[in-house]
């Protein structure tokens, strides 16, 4: 792959943090020029780990944005060798999103996470479920990339299915970003479904008890005091777009104060 393009010696880092992959890098140097030194390789690990660091904490910073207007789904069709053949109004205003996090090399004006998705869905077996990812933008928004095979029309076409993704998606992420332990992250999806302590100590196997200290931790690591600010924080802090002002709730706010919410 890099011989036929005029490049040589390459060097790969993974950004690790708190046990999780937050990111990558590849760097490749032209055909001719000297292998990346011993130098070179220690000063990356060394920032290896302040760049996984940062993009952690990147993914706890509100990004919530005006979504006036906001696109639906937008479909793109893919010939095999990845060029664009037709597309949705909607998939347009998505493709101009993901272009600003990188655009493709070579000739495809196609951004390369559309491509990577793409190329997933046409080798894999004409049976296997549609291939999924998640890609978070230059304004913060994420947005889920289903890819799929065609049945019938031109051969080794693909389809490209690009839409905002649902806050119960992505609130995984953002758990993990917290530093949840797997225990508590999975008791933190289960309060984000509104299940209640009895139901969760069911789910899990485990004591009432042992949720309430599970949940003592994960207020504590979030920076919330209950179950509600938990739902509020993770949901509407980081996913739910700000409303223009004549559409903002009224002084009750978005929850009964009464009740627990309920989420489906």
């Amino acid at each position: 792959m890099l011989a036929p393009r005029g490049l040589d010696a390459e060097l790969r880092a993974s950004f690790v943090s708190r046990s999780s992959c937050w990111g990558s890098l590849i760097l490749v140097r032209e055909a001719g020029r000297p292998d990346f030194s011993r130098e070179e390789r220690e000063l990356l690990s060394r920032l290896s780990s302040r760049i996984a660091e940062g993009l952690r904490r990147a993914l706890l910073i509100s990004a919530a944005r005006e979504s006036a207007g906001e696109a639906g789904p937008g479909l793109l069709i893919l010939g095999d060798d990845g060029s664009l053949e037709s597309l949705t109004p909607a998939a347009a205003v998505w493709l101009d999103e993901l272009s600003q996090i990188g655009s493709a090399s070579g000739t495809s004006p196609l951004p390369p996470v559309v491509l990577a998705v793409a190329a997933a869905a046409l080798h894999a077996p004409a049976t296997a479920e549609p291939v999924r990812t998640h890609v978070r933008t230059s304004s913060g928004r994420w947005l889920a990339l289903d890819s799929a095979r065609l049945l019938g029309g031109g051969a080794g076409q693909v389809s490209v299915v690009v839409a905002p993704a649902q806050p119960a998606e992505t609130a995984a992420f953002v758990l993990r970003a917290y530093g949840l332990s797997a225990r508590e992250s999975d008791v933190a999806r289960l309060v984000l479904l509104g299940r209640s302590t009895p139901q969760i100590s069911a789910a899990l196997f485990v004591s009432p008890n042992t949720v309430q200290d599970h949940l003592k931790s994960i207020f504590d690591k979030v920076g919330v005091r209950s179950r509600k600010e938990l739902v509020g924080h993770v949901f509407f802090e980081h996913y739910l777009p700000k409303v223009s002002e004549d559409a903002r709730p009224g002084p009750t706010g978005f929850f009964d104060s009464a009740s627990e919410p309920a989420l489906h």
